[in-house]
């Protein structure tokens, strides 16, 4: 009986390491965010492809849309994904890295006080509707 018992707690021990191991392989590669309510900056980092959003299916940091004035993209992410910072109504800049290479649907549409943004020369596929509705962004 006290076999039995002992076989079943590392069957259990085998199977959350197993878990577990596999979390972290598949999210291995993860984007987070911290927003800094004093300087209105949110600063995404993390590596690898930004996940894409849908109008349904919003960033976590969509609540700051109204009160962020800049954005601070970190060295490693390689895309912006799709409706990463839709409608930030106030959102004046960001700050893109050399290792982002493309930018996805909708990024940032709607970001009306957008008005300036360097994109590398490493950004080699922007979506259409990007900057949907943003008539002041200049580009160069």
């Amino acid at each position: 009986m006290k076999t039995n018992k002992y076989v079943n707690c590392i069957f259990v021990l085998i199977f959350i390491v197993a878990t577990l191991s596999f979390s972290l392989i598949a999210f291995g590669e993860s984007i987070s965010y911290s927003y800094d309510e004093n300087t209105k900056t949110l600063t995404v980092t993390g590596s690898g492809d930004m996940e894409d959003y849908t109008l349904d299916y919003l960033p976590p940091w969509y609540k700051y849309r109204n009160e962020c004035v800049k954005v601070i993209i970190s060295d490693d992410i390689t895309s912006v994904g799709s409706y990463a910072f839709s409608q930030f109504t106030y959102l004046e800049n960001v700050v893109m890295p050399n290792t982002v290479t493309s930018i996805n649907f909708g990024a940032f549409a709607r970001c009306e006080s957008l008005n300036y943004l360097y994109l590398s020369s490493s950004v080699v596929s922007i979506a259409d509707a990007s900057f949907a509705y943003n008539d002041s962004v200049k580009k160069r």
